[in-house]
């Protein structure tokens, strides 16, 4: 069903302004702690009361804490006006710098695989041509920024149900704080004599660089710890599995053994590992098939991980995940979430009649699974409110009391029908719980 992942080649662009007085070294810094001062000011939303950070907090994986809180009750989150609220789950920031730009071709089989860009449909592309960030400031276009990261942190600002400010007003409240030499260290410039469709765009730069830098993406989970006492030993994490005879192994064949893992987490690895042919039974050698979605090892990107593991290959899927009722009581009535083919019929410029297009319908991201047992409620529109939830729903997909999917034609290849038993399912979560950063 998947086609082999293009990557699309991502631009820097972080070191724009920069003045010869200052080396690419300090000046990265500097950008760093200007996104950093910007990513924390509440004064930068219409009641001064929210800031990035308020929905996309460290203490709940970077995603926004009063959803991890109360996930039945609040699966999307409130703005600057605590009387809205945003239709979709605030997914988390931490691990998000490594999405490539949005990228979509042909798939094969008369449909596109799509990869890359920025929020659940994708449409903070880092594609000069789509302009994404070219939002108007002052009758000037900023951007683009030819990075998805810093497309999407210009978003919320001026998103009416978000931070609620005008582009004008937002670069107002800037030049008003105290940023004017933070922005001559990591710019070169003045913040109150450039054009403000350049401080606009630098800011979702800044921003940018600061969700880049090491106290967002930590890769410090234990099982990191783990990946790094299994390399000492030449496993290779991403063919554990479990033999015939429930043993967990390695791609030669070899026990695994670990003191950093417990022998639940080891077998809940292996089942996250392991494929499935998706016919309701459980044979030997099947498992969650987590990993064709949620690779457990490193896969090959444009964007400097480094050889870590990711826990997304970037790509779009439809689960079947029915219309959250909670969700239209928040925020309104709200309309099918059409997910990726809003953006593929309205900035890549495929025609809604396009039958390829068509077969975006219902796509959202797949998010990075770094940090998931802290990021609840999960999928699009937070209809599960716990990660045993979510990992049954992908094993049984019981849709009749659930309602059907919102829209689309669900992933039925791959997940809905994997015959794991609920002991198979909680040792599933129980390894996805030792991706949490420490």
């Amino acid at each position: 069903m998947r086609s082999r992942l293009s990557w699309m080649p991502l631009l820097a662009a972080l070191l724009i302004g920069v003045t010869a007085f200052c080396s690419p070294a300090m000046a990265n810094t500097a950008i760093v702690k200007l996104g950093e001062a910007l990513f924390e000011d509440t004064t930068l939303s219409l009641n001064g009361n929210q800031s990035c950070m308020t929905c996309h907090h460290p203490l709940a994986g970077f995603a926004d804490p009063s959803n991890h809180i109360d996930p039945l009750g609040s699966p999307v989150s409130d703005g600057s006006d605590p009387g809205l609220f945003g239709g979709r789950n605030a997914p988390s920031a931490a691990y998000a710098a490594f999405s490539p730009a949005l990228n979509c071709e042909d798939d094969g089989e008369g449909g596109l695989f799509c990869t890359g860009g920025m929020f659940w449909d994708g449409r903070a592309t880092g594609l000069a041509d789509t302009d994404t960030g070219g939002i108007m400031v002052a009758g000037e276009v900023t951007g683009p920024t030819f990075d998805p990261l810093a497309d999407q942190a210009k978003g919320p600002f001026q998103n009416p149900i978000e931070m609620a400010l005008t582009p004008e007003e937002l670069v107002d409240r800037v030049r008003a704080a105290d940023y004017a030499w933070r922005f001559k260290r990591a710019f070169g410039y003045s913040v109150h004599r450039a054009p403000a469709h350049v401080v606009y765009n630098d800011i979702g730069i800044a921003i940018a660089a600061f969700e880049r830098s090491r106290k967002v993406n930590r890769f410090s989970s234990k099982f990191d710890r783990f990946v790094a006492e299994q390399k000492k030993r030449r496993v290779d994490v991403a063919t554990i599995a479990l033999d015939d005879a429930g043993v967990v192994v390695d791609g030669r064949m070899r026990r695994v053994r670990s003191r950093v893992f417990s022998r639940e987490e080891l077998e809940g690895l292996a089942l996250f590992n392991m494929p499935n042919d998706n016919d309701g039974i459980l044979d030997a050698g099947e498992g969650g098939n987590c990993a064709a979605c949620h690779p457990s090892g490193p896969i090959s990107d444009p964007t400097d991980s480094k050889g870590k593991t990711l826990f997304t290959d970037f790509s779009y899927d439809n689960l079947g995940v029915p219309a959250n009722p909670v969700v239209d009581d928040l925020a309104g009535p709200q309309p099918a979430d059409m997910g990726l083919y809003a953006t593929v019929t309205g900035l890549l410029g495929y025609s809604s009649d396009d039958e390829r297009a068509a077969g975006t319908k219902g796509l959202f991201k797949v998010p990075t699974l770094r940090n998931v047992a802290k990021t609840a409620p999960y999928a699009h529109n937070g209809f599960f409110p716990t990660l045993f939830s979510i990992v049954q729903f992908y094993n049984t997909r019981m849709m009749a009391p659930l309602g059907g999917p919102e829209v689309g034609e669900p992933n039925i290849e791959e997940l809905g029908d994997l015959g794991l038993s609920r002991d198979q399912e909680e040792k599933i979560v129980l390894f996805m719980e030792t991706l949490t950063d420490l």
